[in-house]
């Protein structure tokens, strides 16, 4: 009985619309009016569109209320991906590598020095320790300041309100009666320096040895071509000296000719750095150079003050022909693993004149408009900051390894893949640079002399306060 009245309600219906309708087109128009249900595909409790705001409805952990999380999606549907906040202020967050996001003294870029924690989040734990950046003989952890030159433990404190001696007293004893300066002498020394040889400083006043030799103040070895020594003498006193070789007049520092040259002369002030440089010492025969046959890795800046924005590698071409740099590429390698991190083409830059720079850089780096560039794909945070670490210049094609830089540290067992098969390198020459770029000195890495190579990296690297990406490298001391 009900469904002949349905039937009857059709019929008349369609005599009102004024047709025969058929009553199977009248059902299929009452289902189509019928309410779609709402779709949650991955029953997450949240719908799509356009029911929902769910902006993946085939993935359960995304939705409008996920919690974002470091993974390069859009987890709570707000249009952002990873907008973690910067919780200690430190201009790290846990998305871009901050590993305590509650300490502003850990950061992807902090130093990491003697508190038994990783600073700087490599999982390493006070790997910066043994490092001196202000170059006195005493490193992070021995060092109460160590940005300080004229800081360090066993100073002579000065009337300065500052701890020199690193004992916790300021200006302590007889600082402020007696008036005497901390001068620090840097010398650099010409190649030809003997290995095992010790160079001194002799002078007319009784701490440097009265002009006798054998009682002149010796320098300490820092690294390449470069001696030094922090001496305490009488305040607003002139003073004669010379550099020797060995406490030995035979030694004596000479002109490029071998001929004598005048005195030195200085006068002790306050915080004084005096930066020389030796062209030659008699009895000992010059260094006539060797002659290099390929390019060379020249210059590197891998840590800068903050964020590291300003990093570059340095190419140098001093072979006297011109280089086809096509397959030839900089492999930056990590000292965790030994392998490769990063590897920067060098096809486009062409050809590499001689006596040519190549500048591998990040864009804000001012690059010497004569030089070769290449960008290195990011412009922070390109180059690992050591402990250890490495840069190789190789031929992709061949296999070869060109020129290596290990900084920090000894890389000696890289695995690097080129079109030659997967191959093992020694990244280092002979025994790594003894000191590395500081974070806390704007600087960087540099051969001297520019463009040499002795396959002994500890000879041939300096630290320069004086960086120069895409010309002739410039020794400048840590003032």
């Amino acid at each position: 009985m009900r469904w002949k009245q349905i039937l009857g309600v059709s019929r008349r219906l369609a005599v009102v619309l004024g047709a025969a309708v058929p009553l199977f087109l009248l059902s299929a128009g009452i289902d189509q009016c019928q309410e779609t249900p709402p779709i949650d595909d991955d029953g997450d409790g949240y719908y799509a569109a356009p029911d929902g705001d769910d902006c993946d409805d085939g993935n359960p952990d995304v939705n409008p209320g996920a919690e974002e999380v470091c993974n390069a999606v859009d987890d709570d549907c707000n249009g952002l991906t990873d907008e973690a906040p910067d919780e200690d202020g430190d201009a790290y967050s846990v998305c871009n590598g901050d590993c305590d996001d509650q300490n502003p003294d850990v950061h992807p870029n902090a130093v990491d020095g003697c508190d038994g924690i990783d600073n700087d989040c490599d999982n390493l734990i006070d790997e910066d320790g043994d490092v001196d950046f202000d170059g006195d003989g005493f490193t992070v952890c021995d060092d109460c300041n160590d940005s300080d030159a004229f800081v360090y433990p066993g100073a002579t404190e000065l009337c300065d309100d500052i701890d020199n001696d690193c004992d916790g007293d300021v200006d302590e004893g007889d600082a402020c009666s007696s008036p005497s300066y901390l001068v620090r002498f840097e010398v650099i020394v010409p190649p030809e320096t003997p290995i095992g040889s010790t160079v001194y400083i002799v002078g007319d006043m009784p701490v440097l040895g009265g002009w006798d030799a054998a009682a002149g103040v010796p320098l300490n070895w820092e690294g390449g071509l470069m001696w030094s020594n922090t001496i305490t003498l009488p305040s607003d006193q002139p003073f004669e000296y010379k550099y020797v070789l060995d406490a030995s007049w035979d030694y004596v520092e000479v002109d490029v000719t071998g001929n004598d040259v005048p005195n030195r002369v200085g006068m002790a002030e306050e915080y004084l750095i005096i930066s020389d440089r030796v062209a030659a010492w008699k009895g000992v025969p010059p260094y006539t150079g060797i002659a290099v046959d390929h390019l060379v890795i020249n210059e590197v800046d891998y840590d800068n003050v903050g964020t590291d924005y300003d990093e570059f590698v340095e190419i140098f071409n001093p072979t006297g022909s011109d280089v086809d740099l096509s397959g030839k590429a900089i492999v930056l390698v990590n000292g965790n693993n030994s392998l490769p991190y990063r590897t920067v083409y060098l096809d486009e830059a062409g050809i590499l004149p001689a006596g040519g720079y190549l500048v591998v850089a990040s864009a804000t780096v001012p690059v010497d408009p004569d030089a070769l560039y290449v960008y290195f794909g990011l412009d922070s945070n390109a180059i690992q900051n050591g402990s250890p670490d490495a840069v190789a210049l190789m031929d992709m094609v061949t296999g070869e390894l060109i020129d290596a830089l290990s900084y920090e540290g000894e890389i000696d067992s890289a695995v690097i893949v080129t079109d030659a098969g997967e191959l093992t390198y020694n990244l280092v020459e002979d025994q790594a640079p003894v000191f590395g770029d500081s974070s806390s000195i704007n600087g960087s890495m540099v051969r001297i002399p520019n463009g040499s190579d002795t396959d002994w990296a500890y000879l041939d690297w300096m630290f320069t306060t004086h960086p120069t990406p895409g010309f002739e490298n410039i020794y400048q001391p840590t003032n």
